[in-house]
Order: C-alpha cells, then structure tokens, then sequence
C-alpha cells in the first residue's frame, strides 16, 4: 500500500484505540436506562479542522510531468445539527446513536491547483462515554483553478466538478462544551481530467453549542 494512501488508515486507527481505551475507562453506570444523567445536550457543534490531504496520481499534460504525487495542508469548517438522539423513558443519554446533518466548507492548494469545497455530510454516531465514534459521507461541489506557466504549456482554467466522499473518526469530549477529533476521508472528484481520489486525514477542535431538548 503506498504509505501516504495509508495516512488516513493509520492516523484513524491510532485515534479509534486510543478512543477505545478511554471508553473503557469510563464509568458505564452513567448509562443505565433506569439513571438519570444531569449532561447538557447540544444540538449544534462547530468543528475546525487541520490536516493533509494525499492528491494521488501525478500530473501529465502531453508527455511532461506538471506536478508529481504530493500531499498538500487541507482546512476545514463544518457545522453539525443535530438529529434523532436515543434516550431512555427518564431522560438519560444512553449507548445508542445520533445522527448528524453537517454542511462544510473545505479548501487546500498547491503549486498549480486550489480546490474549495461546498458541501453537506450525513453522519450516524454512536455515544459511549465521553468518546463518539462516528461514520457516513456526503456530496459536495469542488471550484477548481488551475494555472500552469511554462515555456512549452500555458494553462488557465476555472472549472466545477461534483464529488462524493466517505468518512470516519471519532470525537473525545475535552470539556462539556467542547471536544477533539480526528478523522480518515476519501474524496472522488468528477473533474474534466478524470475522476480524482483525495485521501484525508485531519485532527481538530469541535464546539457544541444550543439546546438539544
């Protein structure tokens, strides 16, 4: 496996153990159906987002190489509403799922290319303790530039291109209000060269914030 398409799996999957171990951790009285927990529910949270993104296939146009396999920084900001918690009879928050709506806005860049992202997730979670583990995907619009300048190829072009994506992390509450994540995502963009997988891997800060009942 090419190590930088691995950089999700493995940056994923340190997260999820690490995760695992502090749900163990915690005490599972807090979510027994027949004891009522005194934890605010939030049904907006705001997440920023820092990481890496690997672009894949290396760039040729004719027969001269543009741009070769890289990773570039990848930035985020999405904002999660909240839907369908499960509770018991009494009000507690209990193992189950939730299920979030999360329109985004995502950007990277490098060399020769920008891409701004516009799009909105469906993610399905599961609570346990103070750690959530969460999945899904979403679709959104890509804005390409791009701008090559060289003696032999001049190319500058703006274009649209629609892209779906899969995505998985987990979320580790810091505070009430506030937790970490980190994530794996894969991107394929329709774009006019071909389809394009982007391969994610991001950490960040997730704010909650509005009543939930």
């Amino acid at each position: 496996m090419n190590w930088r398409r691995g950089l999700a799996l493995l940056v994923a999957s340190t997260l999820l153990t690490v995760a695992a171990v502090e749900a163990q951790t915690t005490g599972s009285e807090q979510y027994y159906l027949d004891e009522k927990i005194d934890e605010p529910s939030y049904r907006y949270a705001l997440g920023l987002g820092f990481g890496l993104v690997d672009l894949g296939d290396d760039l040729v146009v004719g027969n001269q190489l543009i741009n070769d396999d890289d990773i570039e920084q990848y930035y985020s900001v999405g904002l999660r509403i909240g839907f369908g918690e499960r509770r018991s009879t009494r009000g507690a928050r209990v193992r189950g799922y939730r299920g979030y709506f999360e329109p985004e806005v995502a950007y990277w860049e490098n060399d020769i290319q920008t891409d701004m992202l516009v799009g909105v997730n469906i993610l399905g979670a599961t609570p346990v303790g103070g750690v959530e583990f969460f999945a899904g995907g979403g679709i959104g619009w890509h804005f390409l530039d791009t701008t090559i300048d060289l003696p032999t190829i001049q190319i500058d072009e703006s274009e649209g291109a629609l892209g779906v994506n899969a995505q998985f992390g987990v979320d580790v509450s810091i505070s009430e209000s506030a937790s970490l994540f980190g994530m794996g995502r894969f991107d394929l963009v329709d774009g006019d060269r071909g389809d394009d997988l982007q391969t994610k891997a991001y950490v960040g800060l997730r704010f909650r914030f509005g009543d939930g009942d």
